[in-house]
């Protein structure tokens, strides 16, 4: 904790920001899958930065959207017995595309937008260039709310297409639900062109799907796709008893999110292999089968995460990926999931292994099971995957 000088210096140094503008401090960089994530030491700075963020946040009504609920309505909406078409889109490197000079253009037009928040978000946009930064920097709070402002116009416009049933985009991460009617060329052109400058899609990650009018005989599962973690299973159209139609929804954890749960085990094991510390291993287990809180550090609260608390819409009973997950693991802990697996294996005890095989990803996930663990150890516990 700083002295009541260094807090007086940091305050001044803070102030003198606000009056003139960002000063050429240290910015860290760090790998995070592929890309880079930063992090401002200078205190002062870094004061501004959220000040900053806050402003837009509540003067522009800037808010992301809640990932559980945008599923749900998801999940409600294609129960219906009607013929939709889905198209997903994922925004290729959204936050080191974002043209940061066109999106301070679009905010300092804003009626909402006061002179000196323009005035420090243009000095924030020059650092970044003088930092040879490209786009909107990850790991500061002010670059997501500057990508959420990026898409804004973007939002209104696809909302507002003729064809447009459902639309929801969280982060990069689009989905757009229509009835199926339209050239799926011409629509995806349409909506190609509506991106600000800088961005495009990711041609391996766009996808549409058809979800067809009502047959007596078609295909049990007509479709499958992944959205914001969950696999999303849709069967074909089906006539109730009192002929209403409709279609039967099966949410799942995405194998996606299943392989980074393995490879998250196996840095755990590695970490292990290395330190001996069979402590740390057993809570990385219960960190990565159960559920436990942090203080989210924008608004000071504590929220709730863990395999349930993400995937809290998944039907344990129906699941698959979580017997997969369990099967997976528990050979991995007796030895035979490979050689790291057997390594492992050798490196325990008998009752240490016995102490492992009692872990249960569906188990605890069915049971909404809850670790509690300070800041400190959560630091500790994530540190051999923090980028996995």
């Amino acid at each position: 904790m700083p002295d009541s000088s260094e807090v007086t210096r940091i305050l001044n140094q803070a102030t003198a920001i606000a009056d003139t503008g960002f000063l050429p401090v240290e910015m860290k960089e760090l790998p995070y899958k592929g890309k880079s994530i930063f992090r401002i030491e200078d205190l002062s700075t870094r004061i501004i930065l959220n000040r900053v963020s806050k402003i837009l946040r509540m003067t522009a009504g800037v808010k992301q959207t809640d990932r559980t609920t945008t599923i749900r309505r998801i999940a409600r909406l294609l129960a219906e017995g009607a013929a939709h078409r889905v198209y997903k889109f994922d925004v290729q490197s959204f936050y080191e595309s974002i043209d940061l000079h066109h999106t301070w253009d679009y905010i300092d037009n804003l009626p909402t937008t006061d002179r000196q928040t323009s005035r420090l978000l243009r000095s924030f946009v020059d650092f970044c260039g003088d930092k040879d930064i490209s786009g909107a920097p990850r790991g500061l709070a002010v670059s997501a709310v500057l990508a959420e402002m990026t898409l804004r116009q973007f939002d209104a416009q696809l909302r507002s297409l003729p064809c447009t049933y459902f639309y929801a985009r969280y982060v990069d991460d689009i989905l757009l639900v229509t009835p199926g009617t339209e050239l799926i060329s011409d629509l995806k052109k349409q909506i190609s062109d509506l991106l600000p400058p800088g961005l495009r899609f990711h041609p391996l990650k766009s996808q549409n799907v058809d979800l067809k009018p009502y047959k007596k005989s078609s295909p049990q599962v007509e479709s499958n796709f992944d959205f914001l973690g969950y696999s999303i299973s849709v069967s074909e159209i089906r006539r109730a008893t009192d002929d209403r139609l409709y279609r039967s929804v099966r949410l799942d954890i995405a194998l996606k999110k299943i392989a980074r749960l393995k490879t998250r085990l196996a840095k755990a094991t590695l970490q292990l292999l290395t330190d001996g510390k069979f402590t740390d291993f057993e809570d990385r287990i219960k960190f990565l089968s159960g559920n436990y809180n942090i203080v989210e550090s924008r608004w000071k609260r504590r929220i709730n995460v863990g395999l349930y608390c993400n995937y809290r819409l998944v039907d344990a009973e129906t699941s698959s990926s979580l017997p997969a997950m369990d099967k997976f693991y528990h050979a991995w802990v007796l030895g035979y999931g490979g050689a790291l697996s057997a390594r492992l294996e050798a490196a325990l005890t008998p009752a240490q292994k016995a102490r492992l095989v009692t872990y249960s990803f569906a188990t605890s996930f069915k049971a909404r099971r809850f670790y509690h663990f300070n800041a400190a150890r959560l630091r500790e516990i994530r540190e051999c995957w923090v980028y996995a």
